[in-house]
């Protein structure tokens, strides 16, 4: 310690005290002093700092005693940075060195210990004389280290890297790993400042570090809570089978084992392992059971090599990448509600995504090219919920605003749409289908039965349609505008020039065709099934182009731009040739197409699943 000798200046002023009152001598009196005194020894009993530099990291009690060999200890006092933080006029004590309100950095703690000068002086028994010692510390104030604790991957192992602990009481790291809440597990003790987990597989989970540092409480140096980070399966976009999956090289592949893979068709959630492997490179499956439209959940399980306290039965979840894969070539995101999908042309179709937008997509470029939205001003709501199209596919029509005005969209450029009040037609509470033509002519059916032929161009009705009793409910209208397929007393193929409604055919209502329609691509033809026998006719006098037979359970559509039928039955969809009826493909599937969700249509030589796929017909 550093000794200095001091004299305080109020001796002065006790001496002015003294000349204050008159007195007259009676004696001489002279106070014994002792001159040149020497400064005592100062012995440290107890100081619990050993070393010239202090690492701060948190509290720190400081206990002290010292003695002195002669004159008396009067006080001890602690200073930062020329501030006094702690006097006790004593030889002993407890000073609490916290960091609370020091800033990072380097700061200076000054110990100073005061004793009598042992000289017997006036100024002495005032305590304005006396001896002080002193010791200074560097005290280093480190807030951050907590936060500074990292995850790396390390020759595929986890490596945990966090500061070093630099104060001079240290005696190891403690790393331990959260089990679960307040249930805590210590895997490791160790000097160094970084540690390779060789149990970790990406599972997730919470690293505490802490320091051992010769007190009965650790000190909290480290927390890192790492998210689940296991490879994810992905199906690769084949354009028909077989379907293969693939999956990314786990990171922290030297700490696993084995990889196992099981899988679980269409929601009977019975999981089959479909194969293990050890090496970290085999990270592709050919499924060989999947078909089409399949929807496939998959588990992907990594074990570890060594004793992991997480890999047990509560926890396996952790130590899993699940994914559900629908079996095809996607054309929307995953989960993406999907409804109303139509051809419009050779070679596009239109659906409905969700109900805020109508989307245009080319089979042969497997894109997108175009997407319509649209918002109505004074309200929310869904604006795409129920679109119909035209039987070309040229137009589509859709209810729109909170009116109910009905917007009629060109499928070729859908920005190019018009929008009508048609309730004057169909009446105000009535928002009926509306079945349009190529030249804007459209079928609107009124709520009390009947209809308006109506005109997009004039805006105006050009003919009304009535019957006594069954009033009449327009189903179709052709191409090119000059027949309509209706409903009254009995199904009928009427023409429809001039205003005039005129029967070419008739069906008895209660037994009529299972399958009908105009041609999209044909505007002078229409198409009946009954179940057995498929036949094209002329729209003019209903005669035969031709027929033949056809037995399939059902038809799900008709592409007529490349002249196929899509048929279902028993477990396969069978596409076949419009012209005769001719096999062209078989294609297995496990879900029942005669449900709506599950439906499939047939677009230039493609068969696209409502799911979100398409299979590209080779």
């Amino acid at each position: 310690m550093k000794i200095k000798r001091i004299e305080f200046a109020f001796l002065l002023l006790f001496a002015v005290f003294l000349q204050s009152c008159e007195y007259n001598p009676v004696d001489v009196y002279e106070r014994p002093v002792t001159k040149d005194v020497t400064p005592p020894q100062i012995q440290t009993l107890i100081l619990d700092i050993n070393y010239d530099t202090i690492f701060l990291y948190s509290e720190k009690i400081i206990n002290f005693r010292f003695s002195s060999s002669n004159q008396e200890i009067k006080m001890v006092r602690f200073v930062i940075d020329n501030d006094p933080k702690f006097t006790v006029y004593s030889d002993n004590g407890t000073f609490d060195l916290t960091y609370g309100t020091l800033s990072d950095g380097m700061h200076t703690m000054l110990l100073e210990v005061y004793t009598a000068s042992g000289s017997n002086s006036i100024a002495e028994l005032m305590g304005a004389e006396g001896f002080l010692f002193s010791k200074s510390w560097k005290v280093f104030v480190d807030r951050s280290y907590y936060s500074r604790t990292k995850a790396s991957v390390s020759n595929g192992y986890l490596k945990l890297t966090w500061p070093k602990y630099r104060d001079y009481d240290f005696e190891e790291y403690v790393v331990s790993r959260v089990l679960n809440y307040n249930n805590e597990v210590v895997i490791k003790r160790l000097k160094s400042t970084e540690f390779v987990d060789s149990s970790y597989v990406g599972e997730g989970g919470n690293y505490i570090v802490r320091v051992n540092n010769q007190k009965t409480k650790l000190l909290d140096w480290g927390n890192i809570e790492l998210a689940r980070n296991l490879p994810k399966l992905t199906l690769l976009p084949t354009e028909s089978d077989p379907f293969i999956l693939k999956w990314g090289k786990n990171k922290y592949y030297n700490a696993v084992d084995t990889i196992k893979l099981s899988q679980s068709l269409n929601l009977t959630y019975k999981y089959v392992n479909v194969k293990t492997t050890c090496d970290p490179n085999d990270s592709i499956y050919v499924l060989e059971t999947g078909f089409f439209g399949d929807k496939a959940d998959l588990i992907l399980k990594f074990v570890p090599k060594k004793r992991n306290i997480r890999y047990t039965f509560d926890y396996y979840p952790n130590f899993e990448s699940q994914s559900t894969v629908i079996l095809g070539f996607p054309f929307i995101r995953p989960n993406t509600p999907l409804t109303s999908i139509d051809q419009v042309s050779l070679d596009e179709f239109v659906y409905l995504a969700g109900c805020d937008s109508i989307i245009r997509y080319s089979v042969s470029e497997k894109r997108t090219v175009e997407q319509l939205g649209y918002r109505s001003s004074g309200c929310s709501k869904c604006e795409f919920n129920n679109i119909i199209f035209s039987s070309s596919g040229k137009h589509i029509t859709n209810y729109v605003n909170c009116t109910s005005d009905l917007m009629l969209v060109t499928s070729s450029n859908m920005h190019n749409y018009i929008i009508r009040d048609l309730k004057p037609f169909s009446g105000q509470n009535y928002t009926p289908e509306i079945f349009t033509s190529d030249v804007g002519t459209a079928i609107v059916n009124k709520a009390n039965g009947g209809f308006f032929v109506y005109d997009f161009n004039s805006n105006a009705a050009l003919a009304a349609y009535q019957k006594t009793i069954y009033g009449g409910n327009g189903l179709s209208i052709s191409p090119n505008g000059d027949y309509l397929l209706l409903f009254d007393d009995s199904l009928r193929l009427v023409r429809f020039t001039n205003s005039q409604f005129t029967n070419i055919w008739s069906h008895d209502r209660f037994y009529y065709p299972k399958y009908f329609g105009f041609d999209g691509a044909n505007p002078e033809q229409m198409f009946t099934w009954d179940g057995t026998t498929f036949s094209v006719k002329l729209c003019n006098d209903f005669s035969d182009v031709y027929e033949f037979s056809l037995s399939d359970n059902s038809i799900l559509n008709i592409d007529f731009y490349n002249k196929e039928i899509l048929t279902y039955n028993s477990g396969h969809l069978y596409v076949k040739s419009y012209l005769n009826g001719s096999l062209i493909k078989d294609l297995p599937i496990n879900t029942d197409a005669s449900f709506n969700n599950n439906s499939f249509s047939l677009i230039n030589h493609t068969i696209v699943s409502r799911k979100g796929v398409i299979y590209f017909i080779k």
